[in-house]
């Protein structure tokens, strides 16, 4: 990782809290998830961990589109609500 440091001591503590959130909402949804299909919470993060590390090696996020895959994840998860 290109370690590149533009933020000040303000922002890179305000940059860290916000993604501090991110992490637990992520970890919040792969359990919320794991629960919702009888799947167990460890291995549920270890598979997350692991695709989100392979598609990081393999990708760029440079034209990453957050409005098309928040809406892709927010269906899912209501599909899988429903099922």
């Amino acid at each position: 990782m290109d370690e590149k440091n533009y933020l000040n001591e303000q922002e890179e503590e305000a940059y860290m809290s916000d993604f501090s959130e991110v992490v637990y909402a992520v970890i919040e949804m792969v359990i919320t998830l794991a629960d919702i299909h009888n799947v167990d919470r460890d291995n549920a993060m270890q598979h997350f961990s692991t695709l989100f590390s392979d598609i990081v090696r393999a990708s760029t996020f440079e034209h990453f589109r957050v409005d098309v895959v928040k809406e892709a994840i927010n269906n899912a998860i209501d599909d899988a609500v429903d099922w």
